[in-house]
């Protein structure tokens, strides 16, 4: 059961947040979904493939019929197994993200009740263990609780307070901390490669390979337009004179001409 929650203050963000939207109810479904739900309804709406879930003014519409709150959802399925996929939507406060006070952000995992507690031990809110998975204002008022908590910290200062208490969580590493993460180095999800000219580029490979599979790509991405006329000659079967009359008009772009089009953006028109 989804209701929209009552604002304690006249503050215009915070009576966004409280509101049920059309997004939320799709969050849901898409959650049941993946947790292998058979069957699922909305306010009596029954969700199958082409069900449209929108906002229409203040109205949410589920297949072009409008429902107001509080928003019962309805589904078919193993009850564990629906309820674990619930847990980690983002909806509790204690599986969500959070901003520091740089600016940076710290994701929380305590989805166990000994992680939540030990969560709030370290911050020395063990008030708030009991409220792990509070309902309605009480799970907006504790989402706040947190925000505020978060915010008290930098992300270093977060990072340390997690090693040192060995905490669910984990500091989401910036662009420009990826090539100083040593858990990544170790794993060797990144590398640097030639890029040409000298230059170097900062490679990412996938986080998961299977064995026997390097960890990241040998070479960096393809320059733009660099198989053009590869792909058109192999596959769409044209011609040579024919590329060369689609580029001489422009309709096509080869590597030397996105490259003077990068230095000289007016010589291509």
């Amino acid at each position: 059961m989804l209701q929209d929650g009552k604002p304690k203050s006249n503050r215009a963000f915070e009576s966004e947040r409280l509101i049920v939207h059309d997004y939320d109810l799709q969050l849901v479904v898409n959650e049941l979904t993946a947790s292998g739900a058979e069957a699922i309804a909305i306010n009596g709406q029954r969700v199958i493939s082409r069900t449209a879930i929108r906002c229409v003014g203040p109205t949410i519409m589920v297949n072009n019929v409008p429902i107001v709150p509080p928003f019962e959802i309805l589904a078919v399925g193993d009850p564990g197994t629906l309820a674990g996929g619930l847990l980690l939507g983002g909806r509790f406060p204690f599986y969500s993200v959070y901003d520091t006070a740089d600016s940076g952000h710290v994701a929380l995992a305590a989805i166990e009740p000994i992680l939540w507690y030990e969560f709030c031990r370290a911050v020395d809110r063990l008030d708030l263990a009991p409220q792990q998975f509070a309902d309605g204002e009480a799970r907006g008022a504790l989402f706040a609780e947190l925000e505020v908590i978060f915010a008290q910290r930098t992300s270093d200062q977060w990072a340390e307070l997690i090693r040192q208490r060995d905490l669910a969580a984990e500091v989401v590493a910036r662009a420009a901390t990826v090539p100083h993460d040593r858990h990544l180095a170790e794993r060797q999800v990144w590398r640097y490669v030639a890029a040409g000219n000298g230059r170097q580029a900062l490679v990412v490979g996938p986080a998961v390979r299977c064995r026997g599979t390097t960890a990241c790509p040998a070479a960096p991405a393809p320059d733009l337009a660099a198989d053009t006329f590869v792909v058109l000659r192999d596959v769409l079967g044209l011609d040579d004179a024919t590329l060369q009359q689609l580029q001489a008009n422009k309709v096509v772009f080869g590597p030397d001409d996105v490259r003077q089009r990068r230095l000289l953006p007016a010589s291509l028109g």
